[in-house]
């Protein structure tokens, strides 16, 4: 056998290997169909999930705006409260400390008209 007689065989068989992947490449064909048809369905069954997860944050996003703004109310109005704040002011350097104001005491109870003691 000589060089060129083996480089032709060698040929022919790599051109019927090629010939005979793409023969039953095509005679896969329903199996590819099926295949196809398998991923479309997990695609819009995908794509049907994430339309009700969306519809579900879309959802949580506008119970967060109301609990949000229902928040914002009720500080607000809590705000509106006055507040009571009790200042102590020191007193002025080189000036007296004015003197606290005597305690206010009950006034003493009237004595009856007949009792003059």
């Amino acid at each position: 056998m000589t060089r060129d007689m083996l480089a032709a065989a060698v040929l022919v068989w790599l051109i019927g290997a090629l010939a005979g992947w793409f023969v039953g490449w095509a005679a896969r064909g329903e199996q590819h169909r099926t295949w196809h048809a398998g991923l479309r369905h997990q695609l819009a069954a995908a794509h049907a999930e994430l339309e009700q997860t969306r519809a579900h944050l879309a959802d949580a996003y506008d119970a967060l705006d109301c609990a949000q703004a229902q928040h914002w109310q009720t500080t607000q109005a809590a705000a509106a409260v006055p507040t009571v704040v009790q200042v102590y002011c020191a007193p002025v350097i080189g000036h007296p400390a004015a003197p606290p104001p005597p305690p206010i005491h009950a006034a003493p109870g009237l004595p009856a008209r007949g009792d003059r003691s």
